[in-house]
């Protein structure tokens, strides 16, 4: 059966359940945790979204798919009920992770999203952020029930002239607070080389401003490298852009910018309060 084509738009009743209207019909709209056999839907959608690295794309997201082990991140995505009962092809997807490790109010990154051209402006790409934050949430307390984390901020890192900037407003309040970096080019496409971020480095105390940090963050990278290019051999993929969230006193900015050359690029957002702890008000 041939999906509904007439006046469609994606909105909430008045009891807040979401439906896709269309110029007869009134479907009801869901968004779930993505299965595996979602993952082609996912690659085609993602090769027309950001068309100019189709051949990474497959292996990227099978490197970051839902594995039971894997509880830091989630993939998600967006059908609605057709005519016939059934349920539509997959039309969005998202993919969520925590970033900065765990602390009981957690920072977490929208990575990616993507929706069917056919599908965009009409709400689908909104409900389907809303709703699988939620679902994010509760995957995030049941899968941590020892001590109940709960998001407190949450940021986004993409082109500075990507139009979705808007998105992200409208459906999570976000603001801009600044550039970190040319990740973009000037089309927002992506580039052969990769983007890494040093999430977390800690040395104990007694062995602190005696070269170990910069020794441990120098050797692994290219580890790091080494990884990335045996395990990604078709394509061989090399780092060539890294960066670091963190406080804007935290003294070892210094140390950031004498091993990897790394400068301030800007604000994302009050991560950090004044002592350095992390801002329970996101």
């Amino acid at each position: 059966m041939s999906e509904p084509v007439l006046n469609k738009i994606c909105k909430a009743d008045e009891n807040g359940d979401v439906y896709y209207y269309t110029s007869h019909e009134k479907l009801p709209v869901q968004v779930r945790e993505a299965e595996e056999d979602d993952i082609e839907s996912i690659v085609n959608l993602k090769n027309e979204a950001f068309s100019t690295h189709n051949e990474c794309n497959y292996q990227w997201i099978l490197s970051n798919w839902n594995r039971p082990e894997q509880k830091c991140s989630r993939w998600y995505v967006i059908t609605y009920n057709r005519e016939d009962g059934q349920e539509s092809q997959v039309i969005g997807f998202i993919f969520w992770r925590i970033r900065a490790g765990f602390e009981v109010r957690l920072t977490v990154e929208l990575d990616q999203i993507a929706v069917d051209k056919t599908y965009r402006r009409q709400g689908f790409a909104k409900t389907l952020i809303r709703r699988s934050l939620i679902k994010f949430q509760e995957f995030i307390q049941t899968n941590f029930s020892s001590f109940k984390p709960q998001i407190g901020f949450v940021f986004v890192i993409t082109g500075e002239r990507n139009p979705a900037q808007e998105l992200y407003r409208k459906s999570l309040g976000l603001e801009y607070k600044g550039k970190i970096g040319a990740i973009f080019g000037a089309s927002g496409g992506f580039e052969v080389r990769l983007t890494v971020e040093l999430d977390q480095i800690a040395v104990d105390k007694t062995y602190r401003r005696q070269g170990f940090a910069t020794t441990l963050i120098r050797r692994s990278l290219i580890k790091f490298q080494e990884f990335i290019q045996e395990n990604f051999s078709s394509f061989k993929p090399r780092i060539g852009f890294v960066f670091v969230i963190t406080g804007e006193r935290n003294p070892a900015q210094e140390l950031y910018r004498k091993t990897l050359g790394l400068e301030c690029k800007g604000k994302i957002g009050a991560i950090f309060g004044a002592s350095g702890e992390k801002n329970h008000h996101g």
